[in-house]
């Protein structure tokens, strides 16, 4: 099942072929970023634009997504020597700049942070903030003021979803 957010509203599509359909009505974007995680077990999130997300970014040319995922992160947090710990999830959400209707592809990963410097937020990304926050303050804070597709991102690592274990 593939989910896309438009307007912030998730919409379902059961097969590939509905998904590429509602896909050829956008122009498509790459983009990658990270759950961050630093010695505490705290998450990394930045404010942008009066809503708390986490730091991604677009692809630029030759890119992948892991590669994307630490260097947005960098960008946007002012701190290095990320580590990828895994794929986390992806992510489809809609919007639209200048007149043009855009899908955006998110490739998230789990990273951990062993360094001591503190983030700083990227102004020139509108991001006016960067904090840390406990999984708790995660589920009080955070969640009650960021976007749906940021939500599952979120709820897929505090709250993974789990398999039935086998009996015996």
């Amino acid at each position: 099942m593939y989910k896309v957010f438009v307007n912030d509203k998730p919409i379902s599509f059961e097969t590939f072929g509905e998904f590429k359909e509602f896909c050829q009505q956008y122009k498509s974007i790459d983009a990658a970023g990270g759950i961050v995680f630093n010695k505490k077990k705290e998450i990394l999130c930045i404010l942008r634009l009066g809503k708390w997300d986490l730091p991604k970014g677009k692809m630029e040319k030759g890119e992948d997504a892991p590669t994307t995922a630490i260097r947005e992160v960098e960008e946007e947090c002012c701190i290095t020597g990320l580590k990828i710990l895994k794929p986390a999830i992806t992510t489809y959400h809609t919007y639209s700049l200048h007149q043009k209707k855009i899908l955006k592809t998110t490739f998230w990963f789990v990273m951990k942070y062993n360094g001591d410097e503190i983030p700083k937020p990227q102004t020139e990304e509108n991001i006016t903030e960067t904090r840390w926050f406990s999984q708790g303050e995660v589920r009080s804070v955070v969640l009650n003021n960021t976007f749906a597709s940021i939500k599952e991102v979120l709820g897929n690592v505090i709250n993974p979803p789990t398999t039935p274990s086998s009996g015996g």
